[in-house]
């Protein structure tokens, strides 16, 4: 019995040797604000940043604690780069209004911006591949973004509630990262000023309630890779006039376009467009292989875009298989921009084809 008492005051002994040992406090040397410290959560501490170190030897800011209204996010902090922005680094920042971020920025994950309802412009970095969940959701403030050609997915309610949010630009395609090409749930919910979006030209799948509540959208092309249009995905457009649906397009939900009262499809003789169309009592314009006056790009859609597009042909500029912007040998094609009808394409095209626009918005109005 004595062995068994002598036994436990020995272990005893030892758990309270370690537990003083490990009670000790750490260096309480004072941290320069430009110097690098570990905090008990191991993250480190440089500047207005707070960041914790990848395994590949790069940093992941994980909270900013600044108060300037104009924020450039480094390249580097204590000469290690920069690759992701973390979650909720910037959540509810009332300062920020201008962000421009390194080029070195691959991921901005879950709510990184979330709640900045200052925040009116950003600069993305050209290497960007995602925006992942609520990243930018209510940025009540923010009007306009232009996504990288480097992107490849942007998550669930990525950009939800930005009420101030008028134009999103996408890159022509989509990156091909490893990511399906896609915009998921609800990416642009509420966006109630939003008026303008081109989708990438290889966009394989629109998720739930992507446009939902986008009342102020009056038009909108789907690319040629969707082969279907999810749940609620237009859901309370109630200004959506015209869309245009590409011929593979097998399955649209019955509530894809609910409270979209005067919307017109634009599709394929014999496709399911047409069968959805007819169903759910929307007006169907048969557009077959037709192409539209003034439509240089061959989006489907008549616009600042096609005048730009109609000068870079007319300067000279090539695709990127050396083959002309617009084939003058598809005379179809070509009668279409040939807007002054003289035989040629040429700068004064350009000028009809601006006239044209205007005309035709005015209309709209």
């Amino acid at each position: 019995m004595k062995k068994v008492k002598r036994l436990t005051a020995v272990i005893l002994s030892a758990l309270m040797m370690t537990s003083a040992f490990s009670a000790l406090p750490v260096s309480a040397a004072e941290v320069e604000s430009n110097t690098s410290a570990v905090s008990s959560d191991e993250n480190f501490i440089s500047g207005d940043y707070e960041y914790s170190l990848l395994d590949d030897g790069t940093i992941e800011i994980s909270k900013y604690v600044g108060n300037d209204s104009d924020v450039t996010i480094p390249d580097e902090i204590d000469e290690k780069k920069v690759t992701s922005i973390g979650k909720g680094a910037f959540e509810n920042n009332i300062s920020i209004k201008n962000i421009e971020m390194s080029n070195n920025i691959l991921s901005i994950y879950d709510g990184a911006y979330y709640n900045c309802q200052s925040l009116e412009t950003i600069k993305l970095s050209n290497s960007l591949t995602e925006i992942l969940v609520g990243a930018f959701g209510n940025c009540l403030s923010l009007k306009r973004i232009d996504l990288p050609d480097s992107l490849s997915y942007v998550d669930d309610f990525a950009f939800g509630n930005c009420e101030s949010l008028e134009t999103v630009n996408f890159p022509d395609k989509l990156s091909d990262n490893g990511f399906s090409k896609g915009l998921a749930k609800s990416v642009f919910e509420n966006c109630i000023n939003l008026t303008y979006v081109k989708l990438p030209d290889n966009l394989q799948y629109i998720g739930y309630g992507v446009f939902s509540g986008c009342n102020k959208l009056q038009k909108i092309t789907i690319p040629q890779d969707v082969t279907s249009i999810g749940n609620k995905v237009f859901y309370n457009c109630t200004n959506l006039k015209s869309i245009i649906i590409p011929k593979d397009v097998s399955f649209i939900a019955r509530d894809s376009f609910e409270n979209c009262n005067i919307l017109t499809i634009n599709g394929y003789i014999g496709t399911y467009a047409e069968t959805y169309a007819k169903e759910n009592d929307f007006e169907f314009i048969a557009i077959d292989d037709k192409i539209l006056t003034g439509d240089a790009n061959q989006d489907g859609i008549i616009d600042v875009n096609d005048v730009t597009y109609l000068q870079m042909h007319i300067a000279g500029n090539k695709n990127t298989d050396g083959s002309a912007l617009i084939d003058e040998t598809n005379k179809q094609l070509f009668d279409c921009v040939d807007m002054n009808k003289d035989g040629k394409l040429s700068v004064s095209d350009v000028t009809a084809l601006q006239i044209y626009i205007s005309n035709n918005n005015q209309k709209i109005k």
